[in-house]
């Protein structure tokens, strides 16, 4: 690192210089993110790619994120790559439970990922059937599925 960077990190680690910097660039100058709530927002983006530790540490810090503005809402959608938030409304004035919207965004992945386990399987079992020179009736027959979804499969792993 250069001595350029030194004396920016140092000059960034006063959170009123952060906090201003990052409102005049992000918001034009308006006080949306306050120093003491910068630190808390930030420290979210060490677990942008761990959903676990991210739900960990929301529930840790739950005072703060339990009821959290539209604009530090947007602050976090943005560190955190979110196309949506759970419980996101058009209305600036409601509060959001980043909990709540967190542990929602937990849950459709465990789903998400239980469902493309279920899928995985289901076309490993096909390319097996496959090899044993069944015909689609068949695979559709003995895995109880759909001839549709079968077909579907058998052209994706040909």
């Amino acid at each position: 690192m250069g001595k350029a960077d030194v004396n920016v990190n140092i000059w960034l680690s006063e959170k009123n210089r952060f906090a201003n910097l990052f409102n005049g660039v992000i918001y034009g100058g308006e006080n949306v993110i306050l120093p003491e709530d910068l630190q808390v927002i930030l420290t979210m983006l060490k677990y942008r790619k761990d959903k676990d530790g991210l739900r960990n540490y929301v529930n840790q810090n739950k005072k703060f994120f339990q009821k959290v503005d539209h604009e530090t809402s947007q602050a976090m959608k943005a560190f955190l790559n979110m196309k949506h938030i759970p419980g996101e409304t058009e209305n600036k004035e409601e509060t959001i439970n980043m909990c709540k919207a967190i542990q929602e965004m937990y849950d459709d992945s465990v789903r998400d990922g239980m469902q493309q386990g279920r899928d995985d399987l289901l076309k490993e079992k096909v390319k097996r059937k496959l090899q044993k020179q069944k015909s689609l009736e068949q695979i559709a027959d003995e895995l109880e599925e759909d001839v549709k979804v079968i077909r579907k499969i058998i052209k994706e792993v040909q």
